[in-house]
């Protein structure tokens, strides 16, 4: 799993209308139980995967981020990490 120290802006997904779709589409960085409202998905399983992933966040794009003792998602590499394990490409 990942970890980082490094300065991150975080994104905010409060409330709103966005649909899982336009979610995914977003670019940025946030915190992986916001993103999760929308998808529909307990964090506690991609948090479990990360930890078994040595390259969580370039693979997954999932971290843990320890100045703010939360698990993070990067979207765009996470939109695509999904869409692959989706479709049955991930390798």
């Amino acid at each position: 799993m990942t970890r980082t120290t490094e300065t991150i802006t975080i994104g905010k997904l409060g409330p709103s209308d966005l649909d899982t779709n336009e979610v995914l589409q977003m670019k940025g960085t946030y915190r992986l139980a916001d993103v999760c409202r929308f998808l529909f998905i307990k964090p506690e399983q991609f948090r479990n995967q990360a930890k078994k992933c040595t390259e969580s966040r370039r693979v997954m794009g999932i971290f843990y981020h320890q100045p703010e003792n939360t698990y993070l998602v990067e979207m765009p590499v996470f939109s695509q990490w999904l869409a692959d394990l989706w479709l049955g490409t991930d390798s």
